[in-house]
C-alpha cells in the first residue's frame, strides 16, 4: 500500500509522504510513480534524501515536467525518505 499525501507550502515546494509495505529483509518499499497535479510544473528536479540505512535517487525529474519517478529503501519501519518537489503554480485558473 502506498499512501500520498500533498501539502503545499509556500507556493513553490511540494512535499510527498509516503508509507508501504515491508520488504524481507525489514526495508520499507517505496515507489512514487505520479504526475504533479494540472497547473504545477517542476521548477527544480526533485531531491531525495534517505535516513540512515536507507537509499533513493538524489534527485530527478526535468525543469517544467509533472513526473515524480523513484523508487527508495528505508531500514525498518521508522526510517524516513524526505522527497522536496519544487514546482510553480500557473497563474492561469483554467490550468486547474
Amino acid at each position: 500500500m502506498l499512501l500520498l499525501g500533498w501539502r503545499y507550502h509556500r507556493l513553490s515546494e511540494q512535499e510527498i509522504y509516503l508509507s508501504g509495505c515491508l520488504d524481507s529483509r525489514g526495508q520499507l518499499c517505496t515507489l512514487v510513480d505520479d504526475t504533479l497535479p494540472a497547473g504545477l510544473t517542476l521548477t527544480a528536479p526533485w531531491t531525495c534524501v534517505a535516513s540512515a540505512g536507507g537509499s533513493c535517487p538524489a534527485s530527478g525529474g526535468a525543469i517544467g515536467g509533472s513526473a515524480v519517478n523513484l523508487t527508495g529503501t528505508v531500514a525498518g519501519a521508522s526510517g524516513t525518505l524526505t522527497i522536496t518537489v519544487p514546482v510553480a503554480f500557473s497563474a492561469n485558473p483554467n490550468d486547474y
